[in-house]
């Protein structure tokens, strides 16, 4: 099996997290990272943003609890969808800080896939979004690929 190295990604998901960075500046916010596989590359076609209890300009923290409702939710829409990783914003131009590893490596210990770290950096020209898995010792950047909107699931109630 080959690493995962490249990270697809759905505009419109892409245009609700960038949303969702801007109207939380100067704080950190984040979520998860819903989607599917095609072949070994993660899709993410949804993004969730889960505020956390104590916005701050220098950190992001995933309440609790909110993982597993929110998947089961999403799979309730479109049973193709599931958990691929978790994302928030680095109000300034870094790249994932050493708590962004101590959690990837974390969740990595517990999952049949490495979780994906999405990023988006505040730089001069706006967000720039930076894609990450776990690769046992590191993080391992990807080539993110911006695609069109999972096709309708045609079992699905909607």
């Amino acid at each position: 099996m080959s690493a995962t190295t490249e990270l697809l990604l759905a505009e419109s998901a892409e245009a609700v997290l960038v949303r969702a960075a801007a109207a939380a500046h100067p704080s950190e916010t984040g979520g998860l990272l819903l989607g599917a596989r095609s072949g070994q590359r993660p899709w993410v076609t949804h993004v969730l943003e889960v505020p956390s209890a104590r916005p701050s300009p220098a950190h992001y923290v995933l309440p609790a609890g909110f993982t597993h409702p929110l998947i089961a939710c999403a799979r309730r829409v479109n049973r193709r969808l599931g958990y691929l990783g978790e994302w928030h914003v680095h109000p300034v131009d870094a790249g994932p800080s050493r708590t962004d590893s101590r959690t990837m490596r974390r969740l990595s210990s517990h999952a049949a896939k490495p979780p994906i770290l999405l990023l988006a950096r505040l730089t001069p020209g706006g967000y720039d979004l930076e894609g990450h898995v776990w690769s046992g010792v590191r993080h391992r950047r990807l080539t993110i690929i911006r695609t069109g909107d999972l096709p309708a699931d045609p079992r699905s109630c909607g």
